[in-house]
């Protein structure tokens, strides 16, 4: 699971307005679960996810991963 804290502009606003008012704070979590996990991935998350304002949506996307790759680096171990 990585949980990353992310910043999202707003669609409707002008591309050269890069004020601070015109993002939004958000939260992204990826999960890689079995496939026999996903509706209850999706119940918990849609359960305990919440926003301050009624005007903030959150979404949902499910990948379907077929291949995981292990890379590692002698430096890094």
């Amino acid at each position: 699971m990585t949980v990353t804290e992310v910043r999202h502009g707003e669609t409707h606003r002008p591309v050269n307005d890069h004020s601070d008012e015109s993002l939004k704070d958000k939260i992204k979590v990826e999960l890689i679960i079995a496939d026999r996990q996903i509706d209850k991935a999706v119940s918990v998350i849609l359960r305990h996810a919440t926003s301050e304002s009624s005007d903030r949506h959150g979404h949902v996307t499910i990948l379907n991963v077929d291949e995981i790759l292990q890379i590692t680096h002698p430096m890094l171990s």
